[in-house]
Order: C-alpha cells, then structure tokens, then sequence
C-alpha cells in the first residue's frame, strides 16, 4: 500500500486551519460562557427596570415609572469587568422645533403644534424672565403667555410636553426674532419617543451586581436566577 506524503506547504495549511478553527470554536464557547450573558433586574420602588444580554451580544432594556415606559436595544461589548452599550438603530431625539414667528397683535407669545398642524393640546413653558426668574406656565390648543405681572419682560422659552422624556432645548426670544404683538411658534417632533439612546454607556461587573458608571445613570442590577 503506497502511502500518500503531505507537502510541508498543505501541511501548515492544515495546521492554520484547524487552529483557525480551535480559535473560532474557543471564541464561541467564551462568549457562551460570558458573565454578563443573562437576565439583570434593576427595579426600585414603583420603578420597574430589565436589562438581557445575549449570547449575540445584543441587549434589550425596558423602563416602566408611573405613566412613563422606556426600551432600548442594540449591542454590547465587553472588556475585562466593564461593558459597554451601543443602540442599534439609533433612535431619532424627540424634541421641541422652532418653526415660526409671525405678527400677532393682542395673540399669545406662544403657541405649540403637532407635526400635521394640529395644535398640541396640553404642553408646559420655563419662562425666564430679565430679572432672572423663571415661571412655569401652561399652554393649551390657543397658546400662552406669561402673566406680564410675574414676567413683563421674557427673554427665553422652554417648552415641555407632560410624560416626555427629552432633552428639551431653550429658545432665546429676541435672538428668534419674537418681540411684544408677535406669536413664536414651535412644533413637536417626537422622533422614537420612548426609545433610549445608550450609545456610549458603561457598567461594571462585580459579581452578581452590574451597576452602571455615574455618567451612564449609576443605576445598579441584580443578576436574575433563571428558573429551576
């Protein structure tokens, strides 16, 4: 029987295959083995709060306050003790557009709409006054203004709407061209409201404990036991 000889050449390439694939399947294994993989619990009271790491490295997250409900998704990565998140897809911001001033003599200083037109039915304003106070104030479907007792002069405009999580801007009137007899309009884009951007957020592992860096919330998580 002739036995067939390797050449030194397929020979290395069959060692760089199967540590190719020892590498691959070790790889796997580790990310099964991950101590972040699993199911973490972050609720408090009246605060109910979920976070799951997959295998997959995706994560899902879920918030639920009173009235308020919060989710997030996307991938995670980790590096020693720490993970770290990134959202996918990015959610779209939910804020508050300046669309528009207009003359409006013996009208309100402001009014706030839906992105169809339709006007915004209950929505909030910081008014900052130029002595330096700030009034919060109410503006239903035909606008507001500021009592002109409290606030005679306003100089800048916040306005929130009730149960909506967002980074909401500040309007400087006067650099936006509104003045006394004017209407400042704005507009509110909701964007993926609900929806968390965790996109650069951080925790740390210690344990069955995940607690997340003080520029990422500091919220802490408890690892949840899967069932028997």
């Amino acid at each position: 029987m002739r036995l067939a000889i390797l050449s030194p050449v397929l020979m290395l390439a069959a060692c760089a295959a199967s540590s190719t694939a020892l590498e691959s399947a070790q790889a796997v294994q580790a990310e099964a083995a991950s101590p972040f993989v699993g199911s973490w619990d972050g609720s408090s009271f009246e605060t109910a709060m979920f976070l799951r790491l997959n295998e997959d490295r995706t994560f899902e997250w879920a918030l639920t306050v009173g009235g308020l409900d919060m989710t997030a998704q996307g991938n995670w990565r980790a590096e020693g003790d720490t993970v770290t998140f990134a959202s996918d897809p990015v959610p779209v911001p939910t804020t508050i557009a300046l669309i528009g001033v207009n003359d409006n003599p013996g009208g309100p200083m402001l009014r706030v709409f839906h992105e169809n037109g339709d006007p915004v039915e209950h929505s909030s304003t910081l008014t900052k006054c130029a002595d330096g106070q700030t009034f919060l104030g109410r503006v239903g479907p035909e606008g507001s203004s500021p009592n002109p007792e409290q606030c005679p002069d306003p100089v800048s405009v916040r306005v929130l709407i009730p149960g909506v999580e967002a980074d909401w801007p500040v309007f400087d009137l006067a650099e936006n061209g509104w003045q006394p007899g004017k209407t400042i309009r704005f507009e509110f884009q909701p964007g993926d409201c609900g929806v968390m951007d965790f996109t650069g957020m951080a925790a740390r592992l210690e344990g069955d404990v995940l607690t997340f860096t003080e520029e990422s919330g500091g919220d802490t998580y408890r690892r949840m036991k899967p069932p028997e």
